[in-house]
């Protein structure tokens, strides 16, 4: 159905073969799926997009560290940084599948110049 007649693991499969994903070549397509659940769904790329994707992994640009802030005390009320590509991305440390707030490299540096110059202290 999906044309893909050929399909390989990953090399970076763990030795009991999951926690990774294989890799299979149609005509038209190349499919990415789960090597825990073959019968499931798989991505399907076409040559282009393909190429286009595996540029961006090797480029790390899908690499996401995240670092929770060095005021964080005991209860977690802080938030995390992490990065990749330019992009910086902010979350709350007590909601981490929730919204990110997103800066671009220039906005975060204006915005960390900003803390540290006490441009976001309250009045008292």
């Amino acid at each position: 159905m999906d044309g893909i007649t050929r399909w390989r693991k990953s090399s970076r499969s763990n030795g009991h073969g999951g926690m990774c994903v294989e890799v299979g070549g149609g005509l038209a397509i190349v499919g990415v799926r789960d090597t825990k659940d073959r019968g499931g769904g798989i991505l399907a790329f076409d040559q282009h997009s393909w190429a286009v994707f595996l540029r961006a992994v090797k480029d790390q640009r899908f690499d996401m560290t995240w670092k929770k802030s060095s005021y964080s005390g005991q209860t977690g009320s802080c938030v995390e940084v992490g990065g990749s590509s330019g992009i910086v991305r902010v979350r709350d440390t007590k909601d981490r599948a929730g919204s990110t707030l997103t800066f671009g490299q220039h906005s975060w540096v204006a915005f960390l110049r900003a803390v540290k110059n006490q441009r976001f202290a309250r009045a008292l």
